[in-house]
């Protein structure tokens, strides 16, 4: 009887092991460190992360934005691209090691910035025509183990794409430039907007600051001499009629 139990304990043990190593986890963590990465997931899981304190780069911050997925599809999802791979072993030990870049493989770093020598956070600097890449940190910096001879394609909302050979260098400085406006840019007139190309005439604005301490109180005696070529009439009627 009691070694019935006893097997019926190790079944249920081992059943309820596998149950919550395939639990999926939800994390949304910016400038992170490794170690906080690894053990953010080793509370969430039944897994358990061994590494080398030397292994991992510790200068490096890192962002983490996924959504009900397992522990082995985190690892690869945020480890792609990066200077560490990982093992499963018996028991949901996770071992933490360097990559071991292949022949032709390099290890680049660099900073994402824009004209205005600001950095830029969340950049998106992927290996053309492949899915490896990473994304900037809050300081504008990335890091990826790419081939020698990769097309970086840097990214951002607003900024010009960019196309930078590796060419076996180490270390980037990449600098977009932001998009110039177009015309699809919206112009407030009066009471309604429309946009810049349907426009046939010339826009003129009045600043709050031009307004203070004038000393009216109608709205029309405001604005009456302060846009050029612009004569104000009263009307009772409703926007749009004469």
């Amino acid at each position: 009887m009691k070694l019935a139990i006893a097997l019926l304990l190790i079944t249920f043990l081992q059943v309820s092991a596998k149950v919550h190593s395939q639990d999926r986890i939800t994390l949304s963590e910016k400038g992170i460190s490794w170690a906080q990465f690894f053990d953010l997931l080793q509370k969430k899981s039944n897994y358990t992360f061994v590494y080398k304190d030397d292994v991992l780069p510790h200068q490096e911050k890192i962002d983490v934005a996924v959504v009900d997925r397992t522990v082995p599809q985190i690892l690869d999802k945020v480890l792609g691209g990066s200077s560490l791979t990982y093992q499963v072993l018996s028991g949901n030990l996770v071992v933490v090691t360097a990559r071991l870049a292949d022949a032709g493989d390099v290890r680049i770093s660099g900073k994402v910035l824009s004209a205005a020598g600001d950095a830029l956070a969340g950049a998106s600097v992927k290996v053309k025509g492949t899915a490896m890449g990473a994304s900037t940190d809050a300081g504008g910096n990335f890091t990826l183990v790419v081939p020698e001879e990769a097309i970086l394609v840097v990214s951002y909302i607003g900024y010009q794409e960019q196309e930078i050979p590796v060419s076996g260098r180490t270390q980037f400085t990449i600098v977009l430039q932001a998009v110039p406006g177009n015309i699809n840019e919206v112009v407030v007139i009066g009471y309604g907007t429309t946009r810049k190309k349907s426009l046939t005439g010339a826009v003129s604005t009045i600043r709050a600051s031009d307004l203070n301490n004038l000393p009216v109180g109608d709205v029309s005696q405001i604005m009456q001499g302060k846009a050029a070529g612009v004569a104000i009439t009263q009307s009772t009627g409703a926007p749009g009629t004469p």
